[in-house]
């Protein structure tokens, strides 16, 4: 089927050159306006192609030089990583949408997998890229339930000026939406889902790297997700390895999640109501689970051969020093801890706990802070801001609409220059489903405060019947300094709260209403056709 793809280039532009001024996705795409040119004063060489590889469902050991050696080799150990980063909402549609905007769920409207729940939908990072001049090119996934909230599933969302999309959860026999058109992937080896996006991902670099626009380039990996692929695989209900990988030992990472002492937590007593009568993990579960993580694992193998042959190529076209690489995931995953069968919608930190790594040129990255690690605390909502404030421009479109990024750059930290972010910033973590597939009762919707050493959790929906949210009102309290693994909630029910849990109760509520950001900036974007008062701020 790769062969094919390539036959029909011509028919659907899959890589046909195309005249800069007019291609053939612009056409196709109704959102997108004609770029607007670059601030004269800023030189093309200033401004950085950007890379952004996300895996899903990948935690944050999960990245290791065992799991993903050319990724190490390649991106952490000539970069910045991010040891305190988390997303804002532990599912993959809000996650997404935070990244595409620089905005907590509450801002951009989605808290579940909805991409209909988006609000302004042209004014995304993407479209801000490319209205300054940026070629924007999306491989991958996309953000949940798109097809449903547009007329053609085959469409081009706003800002890309490439479009080479899946919206199926599988690894084999899957449509690729190709700049409006679709393509069919079968069965066989070559047609892997991420071998596919690794190859579209190299190709475009080929040909945007020598142009003298810059270019922005989003793959969307699929590993480590579950999905379906062929029975051989011996992975069926779990994240599939490509063909080349069968019988690949599993690599070994410390802690696994059946070492750490929430794996099958003993004691619920002080756990919310709606988990409180959750059995204990069978022996044939535990046996799944860890089936099911060696799959996640070696699943990663094929990213990380895609960062290989995305380097490569950029070093190929002369454009590696030129480019900013960002590797992280949408969210992070459960494999048992606290007697979770596999789930992510929860307050717990393999749920928001992701990796972020940022591989930049020398005049972007001093010498000096690549291979280190940063502690600060970070969070998806501040990418956009950073990747804007490496392009030099800002979340506007060319008619002067623009929304209000929740977060900051993170380019500071990169120029060893953080005296300007909080050491004591509080972070925000949302859901807000409005239904469960589960059969057991669980969590629906919460917010939850993500201090220095504190994760306080309101609840606000539990599904008590499978497929029902309902009102609940429960809390979570978690000393995270003196209990890292979440096993003593000190929240008591019944009584008063503590003066400790009024103050988190307080600033949790002030932040789950919070809007912009002033790190960095003493007058913060609003939005022009909303003129609430954006006090109190995000930081």
């Amino acid at each position: 089927m790769a062969a094919a793809v390539l036959a029909s280039a011509a028919a659907v532009g899959y890589l046909a050159h195309r005249d800069d001024s007019m291609s053939t996705p612009e056409r196709a795409n109704p959102f997108l306006r004609p770029a607007r040119q670059p601030d004269p004063r800023v030189a093309a060489g200033d401004r950085p192609n950007i890379i952004v590889i996300t895996s899903d469902d990948q935690t944050r050991e999960m990245l290791s030089p065992k799991t993903m050696p050319a990724t190490w080799r390649l991106l952490v150990e000539p970069g910045l990583s991010f040891d305190n980063y988390i997303v804002s909402s532990p599912l993959c549609c809000p996650d997404r949408a935070s990244f595409l905007t620089g905005q907590y769920p509450h801002n951009h409207r989605v808290l579940g997998n909805h991409y209909g729940e988006l609000v302004d939908k042209q004014e995304v990072l993407p479209a801000w890229l490319r209205d300054s001049g940026y070629q924007t090119i999306h491989v991958g996934k996309y953000l949940n339930n798109y097809e449903v909230a547009v007329a053609d599933r085959s469409s081009v969302a706003p800002g890309w000026t490439d479009w080479y999309t899946f919206l199926q959860g599988r690894y084999f026999d899957y449509n690729l939406y190709v700049n409006g058109a679709t393509e069919h992937f079968g069965t066989d080896d070559a047609d892997y889902l991420p071998r596919v996006l690794n190859r579209i991902a190299v190709d475009s670099i080929a040909r945007y790297g020598p142009a003298p626009r810059p270019f922005y380039l989003q793959l969307d990996q699929f590993p480590p997700h579950f999905g379906s692929g062929p029975s051989t695989q011996g992975c069926e209900g779990a994240a599939v390895p490509d063909p080349r990988d069968t019988g690949r030992r599993t690599p070994q990472i410390e802690p696994t999640p059946w070492s750490k002492p929430s794996f099958n937590e003993p004691d619920f007593a002080d756990k919310p109501p709606y988990m409180r009568d959750t059995p204990p993990l069978s022996r044939l579960e535990q046996r799944r689970l860890r089936e099911h993580f060696g799959c996640a694992l070696r699943s990663l193998r094929a990213i990380d051969r895609g960062v290989a042959a995305i380097v490569g190529q950029l070093r190929r076209v002369g454009e590696l020093n030129r480019t900013v690489i960002i590797f992280t995931s949408d969210n992070g995953y459960l494999f048992g801890e606290h007697r979770i069968p596999e789930g992510k919608e929860f307050p717990y930190r393999e749920a928001f706990e992701v990796p972020l790594v940022i591989r930049a040129p020398p005049r972007l990255l001093v010498a000096k802070l690549r291979g280190t690690t940063n502690s600060a605390p970070v969070a998806n909502i501040d990418l956009a801001p950073t990747i804007l404030d490496w392009a030099k421009t800002t979340p506007c479109l060319n008619d002067g609409r623009c929304r209000s990024p929740d977060g900051a750059s993170l380019a500071p930290f990169l120029r060893d220059q953080p005296d300007a972010w909080p050491s004591d910033r509080d972070r925000l973590i949302e859901l807000g489903l409005r239904t469960s597939d589960r059969e057991q009762p669980w969590v629906c919707a919460f917010s939850a405060l993500l201090g220095r050493s504190r994760l306080y959790v309101e609840h606000s929906l539990t599904a008590r019947r499978a497929g029902r949210c309902e009102k609940s009102r429960a809390i979570e309290d978690y000393d995270l300094g003196a209990d890292p693994w979440q096993l003593d909630n000190l929240h008591r029910p019944g009584g008063g709260p503590s003066g400790a849990e009024r103050n988190l109760r307080r600033r949790l509520h002030r932040l789950a209403d919070c809007r912009g950001s002033r790190i960095g900036s003493e007058q913060p974007l609003r939005r022009t056709e909303d003129n609430r008062d954006a006090d109190p701020y995000c930081d």
